[in-house]
């Protein structure tokens, strides 16, 4: 698999995993494409990387259930 397919499907599964967590496609990109001072970036930038994507997924777990970030 190219690493351009890895990285689109990281972005589809955070994506998918952020409309999940804030509930609306509109709520979850704001948030994707907002600056996150816990991640220090913008998190669809972050999400780009293997190791962005884990952090988001990490703050985007915190949200949904409430854990440490």
């Amino acid at each position: 698999m190219k690493t351009s397919s890895k990285s689109q499907l990281r972005l589809a599964d955070i994506k998918t995993l952020a409309i999940e967590t804030f509930g609306t496609e509109s709520k979850a990109n704001h948030w994707l494409n907002s600056a996150s001072l816990t991640l220090g970036d913008i998190p669809i930038s972050l999400a780009k990387s293997e190791y962005g994507a884990v952090e988001v997924k990490r703050v985007l777990s915190a949200i949904a259930y409430g854990g440490v970030i």
